[in-house]
């Protein structure tokens, strides 16, 4: 008597089992949609300097509170160059002069709740 109703115990256990399968599945692919709903970098295209030595990259990583609104830029020209960067979000901007063949970033906007932006540059 005991051998069947532990046969019979192992399988409403392992059926009880199999039905909690899909319930797991379902409470993961929710979990993996929301981390990647906010968990990877936004990337907005920004126009081209008016410069052509100057390339321009804008990016919105979340970091918890928002999004940073981060412009970088790369002075590929053998001078310094100077540059205004501004946004759609942050008109008034910001001065910056790229020192040659290196790299810098503007942040215009901490924790931001857009995850997205339109970056305007024009360098001299």
């Amino acid at each position: 008597m005991r051998a069947s109703s532990g046969a019979s115990g192992s399988r409403n256990g392992a059926s009880a089992g199999m039905s909690d399968i899909p319930r797991l599945l379902s409470r993961i692919g929710a979990l993996v949609a929301a981390v990647t709903a906010i968990a990877p970098e936004t990337f907005a295209d920004a126009p081209p300097a008016k410069n052509a030595c100057v390339a321009v990259r804008a990016e919105a990583p979340y970091r918890g509170s928002g999004y940073d609104h981060l412009v970088k830029l790369h002075n590929l020209c053998d001078k310094p160059v100077k540059c205004h960067v501004s946004s759609d979000v942050n008109p008034e901007g910001a001065n910056v002069t790229v020192a040659a063949k290196s790299h810098t970033e503007v942040l215009l906007w901490r924790g931001s709740p857009a995850s997205t932006f339109k970056a305007r540059v024009t360098c001299n």
